[in-house]
């Protein structure tokens, strides 16, 4: 039994090839009256019909046109242009599909009264076994099927698939007709057979034109291929070729329609191609045996006419070598890449074990254990990276604290470089943010000793960290890189810039709207303590409002910060507290002085010289300026102590560790050194 689907495209041939205008008028009349049902498209679906079906007589005729084309006649001739044939058999086929909509079946497929009738019988037995006879065939053909139709879109007894399929809810007409045939197969064995007679007496026309049309072109070309060897005689026999190469050439000038005046000019043209061509195929290439062995057979097919043999041989040995030649390629670049990942694997190993290395070193050196940090980060495969960065980060931590706590030279440079380095990959976002705040926080540090220059560069890094966390999207990092901004402008202003003291003060009014107490105690009193620096700069210029001022945020932020619970930080601000009152003093406040002495005192409970040796210092010298002052009232023992703070803070702020410091400590102990010579102690 032959499959549905070749089954198929025969029957739509028959069944609606042959549109009949009468009964298409009487299908679109019943659907005006209502009779039909509106989602059903008559003309959609005998569209789709007569179009199948046209295609399908056309790759038959097309399949056997190519079959043809490639077979040999008794004289050796083999048809070169089967492609331009086949083209042609287009066209007609063409003509007829365009001929369809208004003639019948018989015309439309060019069969004979004979055949024609053969096919008329079998639809008849078609229409017995549904019991639907008429009286002319052809018109009860066109009812019959435009009734099915009909009555497939959408009567009660139609089955569900077939209602959805005229509904556009399946693939269509097709679907639904194949569908109707598998159940017929199984079911209707009288119409299955009428099928089959159809299927049959088509299929035996095909053949029958296809075979008329093959006589005919036969005879035309032998016509031809006469006359073209009559001219070119001289030729050929000067040719001395095999008759099968001869014949190639001369098929060759007839589909090309050369005009009689050229054919020998074409001729001479062919063989002169075709001469090189086999030159080409003897020249050495030195190259291996199955390559030459190769050549020597397309040579052989070239010489005997089989030039599409002689092609096909050098396209194959050309593709196999084209194709060893990728897996060769493949195979290399497989095990390049093979070689690169275990190169990579063993860097990051090695990093890795450096990375160790560098944190058993950091626990007693931390600065050499910072520069393998760095090394480490510097040897990873895929550097810049996270894990560069976070490398990189770390490096600049360990060398940071050194630089920050124990003023080792260089140290915060070098976090300065490394942070600048890794934000500089980042290039924007919420980590760019965080370390353009780090950045500026070593910077701030680097220029509390001095570098004003880095201050400058602190406020431009926290000005950037701004521009990503922004008060509205991250309310508290926002008040934090505000907050250290201001500081920044603080010891701006304490060096004598008088436009960052404003913007300063400014900043860290508008960071308390977000770090209230009760949201954040701890860095509420951080601010306050910040503030109260700025006011009392702001007071040692002359404004006594101000400095009272600094002693109450002093000491809002002292309620917060307490030595039990933060002990550095309590430090801080009671010392900065005690300059506030040392500044008072000056001013001729005795208690005020006394307050100072007492506040730096206690400030060196907690800023030991073991602990913070830097801070310590600056502790120590501000306490001998306190104790100057009081000598220069008349206590001969406070400037006796005096000195002795100076002396001692010099030995940790040397000109290498805090240059500013250094100097500034350095004049206020010439300072006090002058009264006790005056005084001849």
């Amino acid at each position: 039994m032959e499959p549905v689907s070749l089954v198929l495209g025969s029957f739509l041939s028959a069944l609606f090839a042959m549109p009949c205008q009468g009964g298409m008028d009487r299908a679109m009349a019943r659907l005006k009256r209502g009779e039909l049902d509106p989602n059903h498209n008559i003309l959609r679906a005998a569209s789709y019909a007569r179009w199948n079906a046209s295609l399908h007589l056309l790759q038959a005729h097309w399949d056997e046109c190519i079959e043809w084309a490639r077979a040999q006649d008794r004289y050796g001739v083999v048809n070169t242009g089967r492609w331009e044939e086949g083209l042609a058999v287009r066209k007609q086929l063409n003509r007829r599909m365009s001929r369809v909509h208004d003639k019948d079946m018989a015309e439309a497929m060019g069969l004979g009264d004979g055949q024609y009738k053969e096919v008329q019988t079998a639809m008849r037995d078609l229409l017995a076994a549904e019991k639907s006879e008429k009286a002319d065939p052809r018109e009860a053909l066109t009812i019959a099927a435009l009734d099915e139709l009909s009555s497939w879109a959408g009567w009660d007894q139609v089955p569900p698939p077939l209602k959805r399929a005229f509904k556009a809810e399946t693939n269509g007409f097709a679907d639904a007709f194949r569908a109707s045939i598998g159940e017929l197969q199984a079911t209707n064995e009288a119409r299955w057979k009428a099928f089959q007679k159809i299927h049959a007496a088509l299929t035996r026309e095909e053949i029958l034109a296809n075979t008329e049309h093959g006589v005919e072109q036969n005879e035309k070309i032998l016509a031809e291929l006469g006359e073209l060897r009559s001219v070119l005689e001289g030729k050929i026999n000067e040719l001395q070729a095999n008759e099968q190469l001869v014949n190639t050439f001369l098929a060759r000038i007839l589909d090309r329609h050369v005009p009689k005046t050229l054919w020998a000019d074409e001729f001479d043209s062919i063989v002169a191609r075709w001469r090189s061509a086999s030159h080409e195929l003897v020249a050495p290439r030195n190259q291996a045996a199955e390559f030459e062995q190769e050549r020597r057979r397309a040579k052989e097919a070239l010489d005997g006419g089989q030039l599409e043999e002689a092609e096909n041989i050098l396209a194959t040995l050309r593709a196999e070598r084209r194709a060893r030649r990728e897996e060769e390629k493949a195979q290399q670049l497989f095990e390049q890449q093979q070689r690169e990942a275990r190169w990579r694997e063993e860097q990051q190993a090695d990093a890795e074990l450096l990375k160790e290395q560098a944190e058993i070193v950091a626990v007693t050196e931390p600065m050499r254990g910072a520069a393998l940090l760095e090394e480490a980060a510097r040897e990873l495969p895929d550097a810049p990276s996270e894990l560069w960065a976070d490398w990189l980060e770390q490096s600049g931590d360990l060398a940071g604290r050194e630089g920050e706590i124990y003023a080792v030279p260089g140290a915060l440079e070098k976090k300065v470089d490394l942070l600048s380095e890794v934000a500089g990959w980042r290039g924007a976002g919420s980590e760019w943010a965080r370390l353009k705040n780090k950045l500026g926080n070593a910077l701030l540090v680097i220029g509390e000793r001095g570098h004003n220059d880095s201050l400058v560069r602190a406020v431009k890094a926290y000005d950037e960290a701004l521009l990503e966390r922004t008060r509205e999207r991250t309310p508290l990092d926002w008040a934090t890189i505000k907050n250290n901004l201001g500081s920044v402008l603080s010891i701006m202003a304490a060096r004598g810039n008088d436009d960052a003291l404003p913007r300063a003060i400014k900043a860290f009014g508008e960071v308390l709207l977000e770090r209230t107490r009760d949201r954040d105690p701890f860095n509420w009193a951080a601010t306050k303590s910040n503030l109260g620096n700025s006011l009392s700069i702001l007071g040692e210029r002359g404004d006594s409002d101000a400095l009272c001022q600094a002693i109450e945020a002093y000491e809002d932020a002292l309620v917060v910060w307490t030595r039990d619970e933060a002990p550095l930080r309590w430090a801080t601000a009671k010392h900065n507290m005690g300059s506030v009152f040392r500044v008072l003093g000056e001013r001729g406040d005795e208690n005020a002085l006394q307050r100072a002495v007492r506040a730096y005192e206690e400030v060196l409970l907690e800023r030991t010289r073991d602990k913070v040796p830097l801070q310590w210092a600056k502790t120590k010298s501000n306490l001998g300026n306190a104790l100057r002052f009081i000598g220069e009232r008349g206590d001969n023992e406070a400037l006796r102590a005096s000195l002795v703070c100076h002396d001692e803070a010099l030995e940790e702020l040397t000109a290498e560790r805090a240059q500013a410091l250094h100097d500034m400590a350095t004049r206020n102990r010439a300072k006090t050194l002058a009264l006790i010579k005056e005084r001849g102690l």
